[in-house]
């Protein structure tokens, strides 16, 4: 067995990842991200990279893939292995219709084709900027939606993570404005679609963010930081829709691409 699984770590096999899965059952497949566009979880979810920092691969591989829609940001265009705008553009215009700020939806025979939009590096923070993570999250439904097909749609706030390294108290409650806002869209298009399975979770916790006692103001409560990294904190995992139950209990986070992964692949959804 151990001389097995060395093979397997040597043969550098690319596994499907949860995306490439659901093209292959014909789900329609988009990332929203408040974050740029080749960040690690996008990333993650369509690409296979031993180097998360090759923009420009992980681009092209993006182009490579069967997404269909693509919204966030960019970040530190022209440096190090980060194409230049205009390569950036001719790369996304292989496979995507590139949309205006206005995030206006192409009609006609172009409306199936697969849509992007990108803005500049921190243009996309909390419900006071313009974009926000609500309007996209709400064009990427409006576009999905009228498919006529099942797809799985990535919604990425990396806003939190952002604030919650620099301990910024203020940026992360802006941050848990726009979580919040987003997230009652998507649960309300839930409960009306009534086939739609939303999970919302995160990858990690950072700065080991806790509410304590102000005891000379009592009973206010101080926000306090412990680290400016990552920790080990349990996250939140919760689900709604078709198949919410087999994320009842506790999970690593692997566990969870795997169950989705078998939600795709079976008839749950459906029920």
């Amino acid at each position: 067995l151990v001389g097995s699984e060395m093979c397997i770590r040597h043969s550098q096999n690319p596994l499907n990842n949860i995306f490439e899965m659901a093209s292959s059952y014909r789900y329609r497949t988009g990332i929203v991200t408040d974050s740029y566009i080749w960040d690690g979880t996008p990333a993650a979810f369509t690409v296979h990279i031993r180097n998360e920092d090759d923009a420009r691969n992980i681009l092209e591989q993006m182009v490579e893939s069967d997404l269909d829609l693509l919204f966030g940001e960019l970040e530190d265009v022209g440096e190090n292995d980060v194409p230049e705008l205009d390569e950036t553009i001719e790369i996304l215009q292989k496979r995507f219709q590139l949309l205006e700020r206005s995030l206006e939806l192409p009609n006609g025979a172009k409306r199936t084709n697969p849509v992007a939009v990108i803005f500049e590096e921190d243009e996309i923070q909390d419900m006071n900027s313009s974009p926000n993570l609500f309007q996209l999250t709400e064009t990427a439904l409006s576009f999905m939606s009228s498919q006529d097909k099942p797809f799985i749609l990535l919604v990425e706030s990396e806003e939190m993570d952002a604030a919650s390294h620099r301990n910024d108290s203020k940026r992360v409650l802006n941050g848990l404005e726009s979580i919040q806002e987003t997230l009652s869209l998507i649960l309300n298009y839930s409960k009306q679609n009534g086939e739609t399975l939303v999970v919302f979770t995160s990858d990690h916790e950072t700065g080991g963010l806790a509410a304590v006692s102000d005891f000379d103001n009592y009973p206010k409560m101080q926000i306090k930081w412990s680290t400016k990294d990552h920790t080990a904190a349990v996250v939140p995992l919760f689900a709604m829709g078709p198949g919410a139950k087999y994320f009842a209990n506790v999970h690593r986070n692997w566990e969870i691409g795997i169950c989705l992964k078998k939600l795709i692949s079976s008839d749950v959804l459906d029920e």
